[in-house]
């Protein structure tokens, strides 16, 4: 075979196969989305990194909830002004289970003069905005609490922000579940 031929060839034969293998590793390495929540792991479902601007994330513990079968962590957050944000996951043993803590979760505000629910969507799922009412600084304010579940978790992402939902709903959404 002459050598201009096999040299045309063997330049072809790359010039189809080697783009083949850059998409196939550029897809291996920006692969950025969260897994499925039926594999994820406790860790997988606290944001840590692309939060929203100017909150931090301080990192985990385990927490106690009065609830049988259930599994807690609660992650830590403080934006640039020193304000405190949690939260809080909870594993159940089902979807219904889930369902019913949550319920639980929103009787605590049964007896309040004012009706504090609000039904937002919040990363593909209907959540529910609490919006409490409480004194700061001698000043009656607005917090805001952000509750939904996705088959057998709950989250729960609240902080003592006054009068400002925005960066709590932001950090609930960076939760992707």
């Amino acid at each position: 075979m002459n050598p201009k031929i096999a040299m045309f060839l063997l330049i072809i034969s790359l010039s189809i196969l080697v783009p083949g293998c850059v998409d196939e590793r550029e897809v291996e390495t920006n692969n950025t989305t969260k897994p499925p929540i039926s594999v994820a792991t406790m860790d997988d479902l606290i944001p840590t990194d692309n939060l929203p601007i100017g909150i931090t994330y301080l990192g985990t513990h385990e927490i106690t909830i009065d609830s049988p079968e259930a599994n807690a962590t609660e992650a830590v957050y403080k934006n640039s002004e020193g304000i405190d944000f949690y939260v809080r996951v909870i594993k159940r043993e089902s979807n219904k289970a889930a369902e019913e803590l949550i319920d639980e979760y929103k009787s605590q505000y049964k007896n309040y003069p004012y009706d504090p629910f609000e039904e937002v969507a919040l990363n593909n799922h209907t959540a529910t905005q609490v919006r409490d009412k409480s004194l700061q600084g001698g000043t009656r304010v607005s917090t805001y609490t952000y509750v939904w579940n996705n088959e057998n978790y709950v989250f729960i992402t609240t902080s003592n922000l006054a009068d400002n939902n925005s960066p709590t709903f932001k950090l609930a959404k960076a939760i992707g579940y």
